[in-house]
């Protein structure tokens, strides 16, 4: 039984409506620090024999050694990985051919300001515990403002 299949890339912000995904800004791969507000989105194609069952989702952030940077925060305020899991059932509709695909699209806002070092980065998308996608970006040095006389 083939799994769930799955994007993830990044926007300047993006939405979902029934459905389908609103987006703007979408595909950049290069960003600076702090880091500009975000929209995640997932895009997802769930097995029809898959549907009506429990599927975990973890999406987490990683830098270019594999390592995962400490800039978000537990209940307690302690520093921790910037990561996202949560668990999601699709149902089949009435009237949806028997074996089609089911789509489930998501998009998650991330704030301004993740205190990201200069470097390569790589978003995670892993269901039920394997990795299905990823999405890499690269945060560069501030540049200092030119001043003309």
């Amino acid at each position: 039984m083939p799994g769930v299949e799955g994007t993830i890339t990044l926007a300047n912000s993006a939405e979902i409506s029934n459905n389908m995904v609103y987006a703007m800004g979408l595909g950049w791969d290069q960003t600076a620090t702090p880091t500009p507000p975000m929209s995640l989105v997932l895009m997802l194609r769930v097995p029809w024999d898959l549907a009506n069952h429990p599927i975990a989702v973890k999406i987490s952030l990683v830098d270019e050694d594999g390592g995962e940077p400490l800039v978000g925060q537990d209940p307690m305020g302690n520093p921790a990985p910037v990561l996202l899991e949560t668990e999601f059932e699709v149902g089949r509709p009435p009237g949806v051919k028997h074996g089609s695909s089911l789509s489930v699209n998501q998009a998650i806002g991330i704030g301004p300001g993740l205190p990201l070092l200069p470097k390569v980065y790589q978003w995670r998308l892993a269901v039920n515990g394997d990795q299905i996608a990823s999405y890499t970006f690269t945060v560069n040095a501030p540049v200092p403002p030119q001043f003309t006389a």
